[in-house]
């Protein structure tokens, strides 16, 4: 006991040059080697990037006695390490939604940690973790296999190789946010469309290597997509855009802010030709710098709206109809 009680101060000794020690102070009276110990090697404590925010959930994990029943976890701003994440998949089992959204310091470790013991999860925040990488994502998929949404957003390690193993693991995804993800490329694109067909939200902004050829693979297999986010995809024309509204009859929401190469021809096309269509962001676009394109999209829109109005007018009539005939 000696040495653990030796070994436990030489950590604290560490843990006071990167953290505020009025704070530490305030925890030292709670912080206990019991609410340390349990399923776990006193040496991992000595972590070097081991923080305040680990030791307050070290405290909450280890006395908690329903963390089984948990199904949603959400770890707000603190800043935690692996060490946390680890515990707390011991502990949780059941959960359905993770939250690990802005935790720069976790790493591959969490998410192997994450795939051995949650495998009941659905739904995965990994924004801002820039320290996850292909490897990590890998792993993770294999043991997930009912994951409905992940979400990638600024993970610049991650590159097609390990969206291409997410995909072929996780044929049921719902959701995928590979925003800022700039290692992607269409070949990421053609997996995605080829094992989820299904999927309904996608995003995709300043994923800068995308081209038309994502769109066409997009506008041909994802039918049932209901919101695609393209901000700052450079690349993406008319031609690829055409095959959005062609194909994609179920688009209720469209980013395509600061697609300088997308044109008036295109927005009309969309109004016209997407009828569930009902949000499009569309920030420092020229097309609306002209007032008798401004005035002729108005049009555009206005015959929409006035086509889908009459077609729910119409439902309505036949329901009225059906319920006086029985």
């Amino acid at each position: 006991m000696s040495s653990a009680v030796s070994s436990f101060s030489d950590s604290q000794s560490q843990i006071v040059k990167k953290t505020d020690e009025s704070m530490l102070e305030k925890m030292k009276s709670r912080l206990t080697l019991t609410s340390l110990s349990e399923n776990m090697l006193i040496e991992n404590i000595i972590e070097p990037y081991l923080t305040v925010a680990d030791i307050i959930c070290f405290e909450v994990v280890f006395k908690m006695k329903i963390l089984d029943k948990l199904r949603s976890i959400h770890l707000g701003s603190i800043k935690v390490t692996d060490i946390v994440v680890i515990h707390l998949t011991d502990r949780c089992n059941n959960l359905k939604m993770f939250d690990l959204s802005d935790k720069p310091l976790i790493t591959d470790k969490s998410l192997h940690a994450i795939q051995h013991r949650m495998e009941h999860l659905e739904m995965l925040n990994l924004q801002y973790c820039e320290n996850v990488t292909d490897e990590g994502i890998a792993v993770l998929s294999r043991g997930l296999p009912g994951l409905l949404m992940i979400n990638l957003d600024d993970c610049h390690a991650i590159s097609d190789l390990g969206i291409i193993s997410l995909c072929h693991s996780c044929h049921s995804l719902q959701s995928l946010d590979l925003s800022g993800c700039q290692r992607i490329t269409d070949a990421a694109i053609e997996v995605i469309v080829m094992t989820n067909p299904s999927l309904k939200i996608l995003h995709l902004n300043r994923c800068t290597r995308i081209t038309d050829f994502s769109l066409q693979l997009i506008g041909m297999g994802l039918q049932e997509l209901v919101s695609l986010s393209l901000s700052s995809v450079s690349h993406i024309t008319d031609n690829g855009m055409s095959y959005i509204s062609a194909g994609c009859n179920s688009i209720a929401r469209l980013n395509i802010s600061y697609c300088w190469n997308v044109t008036y021809d295109c927005f009309v096309k969309l109004c016209t030709q997407c009828p569930l269509l009902m949000s499009i962001i569309v920030y420092d676009c020229t097309v609306f710098d002209n007032p008798v394109n401004n005035r002729e999209l108005e049009n555009a829109v206005e015959s929409a709206f006035c086509r889908e109005s009459d077609s729910i007018d119409e439902n309505e009539d036949e329901n009225e109809d059906e319920d006086k005939s029985e």
